[in-house]
């Protein structure tokens, strides 16, 4: 009961390879504090939920900061790994009231990664 309550489970089976995500994440920017933005997403597959799909690890987000806006997720310095919907962000004092630019894919447990999204943008509030 214990091995349960803490998700600890073992491996059965020979553990073989998980393959690639094949959806995309479907993510917005909320903004609910100063200089915070909250990463919510869901799956294009089945974007009623809040839930990653099987077997994916968390939600890869790729952003720029402020000036034009990059043509692909190469073009962006920034990365974070989101492994739960709403987790938040936290920008610097003088990214208030730029554009942040964005690309997500899904990321599975033996890191293997899915399609990128469409661009994302919000404004840091």
């Amino acid at each position: 009961a214990d091995k349960e309550a803490m998700h600890i489970h073992y491996i059965t089976g020979g553990g073989g390879s998980t393959p690639a995500p094949t959806t995309t994440p479907m993510v917005t920017l909320v903004s609910e504090e100063i200089s915070v933005l909250h990463v919510n997403y869901s799956d294009s597959a089945t974007p009623g939920t809040h839930a990653k799909p099987i077997n994916v690890a968390f939600c890869e987000l790729w952003y720029k900061v402020g000036g034009p806006a990059p043509t692909g997720p190469n073009d962006c310095p920034a990365r974070c790994n989101v492994s739960r919907s709403h987790e938040r962000i936290i920008f610097e004092p003088d990214d208030r009231g730029k554009t942040v630019y964005g690309y997500a894919h899904w990321v599975n447990r033996n890191g293997k990664t899915g399609p990128w999204s469409g661009q994302i943008t919000a404004i840091v509030p």
